[in-house]
């Protein structure tokens, strides 16, 4: 949750420090630049949570699988994401 927290904190910030030219580029800039990618990472980390949940047959799931490897994940995708948008690829 922290790096979900995180994550998303990188991507809605990126997305209001735009060029501040007017609030209707602002708002253009926060939908297209923060709400997308955002909506993205929820989704991703929903599906995360879905297939990560303690089961009968795995009442307590591998901390790396369950819990480092979909934090890696987030910022990562966070990351990727602020590189596109300041350098593009």
């Amino acid at each position: 949750m922290a790096a979900l927290s995180v994550a998303l904190g990188l991507i809605f910030g990126r997305s209001v420090a735009g060029d501040w030219v007017s609030v209707k580029s602002t708002l253009h800039d926060f939908l297209q630049e923060g709400l997308t990618p955002a909506a993205t990472l929820l989704g991703i980390a929903a599906g995360v949570e879905f297939l990560e949940q303690p089961t009968k047959r795995r009442p307590f799931p591998s901390v790396l699988r369950s819990g480092v490897g979909p934090a890696v994940l987030f910022l990562v995708f966070a990351l990727a994401w602020l590189w596109h948008v300041d350098f593009g690829f």
